[in-house]
């Protein structure tokens, strides 16, 4: 709780998972690209429905993405209410269930911290491998003071962000997984 305070999370700001869907702790995974850890999430036996197997959801450090929980949360709240204009896009979504409060497990124990997590849907799940694209969207992928980013940080930001498509056609390919 103390970390989810900090980074400025309320509790009634989210949709809570219980902590008995999930077997915990949880263990923190290695996936490439970005700041925010991961971790593997393992349905308990009495979640384990239909077409779902046991590491259909992935979790989050909500710590890392608190940018993100409002989105997610909006998304949740229009499920089944989803006016024309949004469906296309909001088919692209990754499955939201909410925000799981647990802890991590380090040398086979508890860590003893709370750890609070965006619980996504796994697309590793079921798959050998993927072929995943990062795209930058905006014209400016970098901003002063956002998630701890330095004055110096954001000008080296902004010198990529000149010299890449970013800047003329407002996205760019960051990054790219198991090319062809």
């Amino acid at each position: 709780k103390k970390k989810a305070e900090e980074a400025g999370i309320r509790e009634e700001m989210h949709t809570p998972v219980g902590v008995g869907m999930f077997d915990c702790p949880v263990d923190r995974i290695g996936v490439s690209g970005g700041t925010a850890p991961f971790f593997s999430l393992v349905l308990s036996d009495d979640y384990q429905e239909g077409s779902k197997s046991a590491n259909y959801y992935i979790g989050k450090d909500l710590s890392r993405a608190t940018d993100e929980l409002e989105f997610y949360e909006k998304l949740f709240e229009t499920k089944g209410s989803r006016t024309e204009f949004f469906e296309p896009l909001l088919n692209f979504a990754f499955e939201y269930k909410g925000v799981l409060t647990t802890q991590e497990r380090i040398d086979g124990i508890a860590s003893g911290e709370d750890l609070q997590l965006l619980v996504l849907r796994n697309l590793f799940d079921g798959k050998k491998s993927l072929r995943l694209l990062d795209l930058k969207i905006g014209e400016a992928t970098s901003a002063k003071n956002w998630q701890g980013k330095s004055a110096i940080r954001n000008r080296k930001q902004k010198v990529v962000d000149s010299g890449t498509n970013s800047k003329c056609e407002g996205f760019r390919l960051e990054g790219f997984e198991s090319m062809p």
